[in-house]
């Protein structure tokens, strides 16, 4: 995925600000503290290497069963994938608005980054796929052993697209609503250029 390693400019593919790395192993006096135990022979590469394209890796923090350990890790992965989108859609608009010179009134940055990632919560998260999990056990300096949980999940790209698709035609509507009620014609205008942006610009800059 492209925009995993770059900010879009204007035209955008829309999703890259979470090029960040899988959380690493505890630590302890800044040395890597060993694993006592782990689910399988050797660590699975996703688990430390970078993410692939529309593939999320959530590590859970210390937790005291498996169980707990799976679910914390699942959710830090929908984070991410909520997080990545939602902050590559505000980048993305912030620069648009830029572009285009529309005020700060007609659109703000932090609510579509809201408003976006309202929709991916509702239309996207309950279909990431949870595909891979490897599990590590560690004992503490009391003794007490404590697990981390990593999982690896994907989204279907169509998923994804369909969702910033209706998302875009929602928000131009709207703002089409507002350019047509608007007498004042430099508020109209700015209302238009918004509503052009979300209606095909954006849906253009998404495009891998």
């Amino acid at each position: 995925m492209k925009l995993r390693t770059v900010i879009l400019i204007s035209t955008v593919s829309a999703i890259g600000l979470m090029s960040i790395g899988c959380a690493s192993s505890p630590k302890s006096a800044g040395n890597e503290v060993k694993p006592i135990w782990t689910s399988r022979a050797t660590v699975p590469d996703w688990r430390y290497g970078p993410e692939k394209d529309y593939e999320y890796v959530g590590v859970s923090q210390k937790e005291a069963t498996e169980q707990s350990a799976r679910s914390d890790a699942e959710e830090n992965a929908r984070k991410r994938l909520l997080d990545y989108y939602g902050g590559e859609m505000e980048n993305t608009f912030k620069q648009e608005k830029a572009l285009v010179g529309l005020e700060s009134e007609i659109g703000d940055a932090q609510k579509v980054r809201q408003d976006v990632t309202q929709q991916f919560e509702l239309r996207v998260i309950s279909q990431l796929k949870i595909v891979d999990t490897y599990l590590e056990k560690y004992r503490d300096e009391n003794g007490e052993i404590y697990i981390v949980a990593a999982v690896r999940s994907k989204i279907d790209p169509s998923i994804v697209k369909q969702a910033i698709s209706d998302f875009g035609k929602e928000k131009s509507a709207d703002l089409a609503e507002k350019a047509k009620a608007e007498q004042n014609a430099e508020k109209k205008s700015q209302l238009e250029k918004a509503s052009e942006f979300f209606g095909s610009s954006l849906s253009s800059s998404l495009e891998k």
